[in-house]
């Protein structure tokens, strides 16, 4: 159990920094007119965004999956 949760963990944080990294990179390499319209202007926020962001695409694919589920199970098991 250790094990698992050791891993991923591991696995957050590296998804955490490669996502941030590369935002950063493309950051970079964008003309500063389209990186501030993509991008907040803060870098110092980038990895707390990168964070938020990916919770909020966790959830709205977790609410959808629930309700797709919702919608074929409660139908068949409410009879």
């Amino acid at each position: 159990m250790f094990k698992r949760l050791f891993w991923l963990c591991v696995g957050i944080v590296i998804g955490v920094m490669s996502v941030t990294k590369a935002r950063a990179y493309i950051k970079g390499k964008l003309p500063e007119s389209v990186g501030d319209f993509f991008f907040d202007k803060d870098p110092k926020n980038l990895t707390l965004t990168t964070i938020l962001s990916l919770f909020k695409d966790f959830n709205s694919s977790r609410k959808t999956h629930e309700s797709q589920l919702n919608s074929k199970y409660a139908n068949k098991y409410a009879k």
